[in-house]
């Protein structure tokens, strides 16, 4: 297609116009909007590693740089459901560069244990920034504790974000196409359509047939009355004193450009936020067709964003 390995930094222009989609197309791409041994006695090849998070045990995966020097770590949180052993890709092509990442499972997903909760969430990603930062783990795993950044797609991306505006100590965000879920409640509040169409695809998910355990009414419900800890928009200004990657996609029928991120990076403009970058590619929600881009993108902005 062409132009589909462009970017570009977005505050002015326009989306293009789109074909219909197939509902049953939207159904499965919908799916991603959100929506046995110790880490210590492993090889130092990349690996799964298990983290503790409320006694519960986490599944993650972490790719290591091999150069024997401190390496920047990303800490990645999978979509919904996600992949549990990378985020499109981005663990195998990055720890290329010089960058070790490491992707978690929250509880209750594929093979964490657990219920899955968006508070549980928040709380996994606070009990894997603090397994970084272990003195053995950073250690054992070369991880320069100064250049922790924290990200995710979808589903993850906006739990990042929400974790971030919880805990100040977070300095750099790496944001793929992330759900705002402030104003993914709103529009299942106000488009019957909508909100029938996302219960069918969570229904999808939960577990036995699908890969996670969680209550569709008790997470709606957490949504709906968690909307200031679960929304972006509404964290803006805890969030503006960042440095923000936004990542999103033309094409992507999920999280939009036009109701999602572009209001997002607004907002946070707006919130006085002077370290944003918004990058726009002509892709859809999987990015299948500029992973080498969004590759060289990541590692660009991470090398510009370091700490001196």
């Amino acid at each position: 297609m062409l132009g589909a390995h462009k970017s570009c930094y977005v505050e002015v222009g326009r989306s293009e116009s789109r074909n219909f989609v197939p509902r049953r197309a939207v159904l499965l791409t919908l799916i991603c909007i959100f929506l046995p041994f110790s880490a210590y006695g492993q090889s130092m090849d990349s690996g799964p590693v298990v983290i503790h998070s409320d006694g519960f045990r986490l599944q993650a995966y972490f790719y290591q740089a091999q150069e024997r020097h401190l390496h920047p770590t990303l800490l990645l949180i999978h979509g919904w459901p996600g992949s549990p052993g990378d985020v499109l890709g981005m663990g195998k092509r990055l720890v290329e560069h010089g960058i070790n990442v490491l992707v978690v499972s929250p509880r209750g997903m594929h093979e964490s244990e657990g219920t899955n909760t968006f508070a549980g969430t928040l709380r996994d990603i606070s009990a894997s920034l603090r397994w970084l930062r272990t003195p053995k783990v950073a250690d054992r795993f070369q991880i320069d504790t100064a250049n922790i950044i924290l990200g995710g797609h979808s589903f993850g991306g906006g739990m990042a974000m929400a974790y971030a505006a919880t805990d100040s100590s977070v300095r750099q965000l790496v944001s793929i196409a992330g759900t705002d879920h402030g104003e993914f409640i709103r529009e299942y509040e106000r488009n019957e359509s909508y909100a029938s169409m996302i219960r069918e695809v969570l229904r999808s998910t939960q577990a036995p047939e699908g890969p996670i355990r969680f209550n569709l009414e008790f997470s709606i419900k957490e949504l709906m009355d968690g909307r200031e800890v679960y929304g972006l928009r509404e964290n803006a200004s805890k969030l503006a004193d960042r440095a923000i990657l936004l990542i999103g996609g033309w094409e992507d029928v999920n999280t939009t450009v036009d109701q999602f991120m572009l209001p997002l990076y607004r907002s946070l403009r707006s919130a006085g936020a002077e370290d944003v970058t918004f990058l726009v590619y002509h892709d859809d929600h999987e990015f299948a067709r500029v992973r080498d881009r969004l590759e060289a993108d990541i590692v660009d902005w991470m090398e510009r964003k370091k700490p001196q």
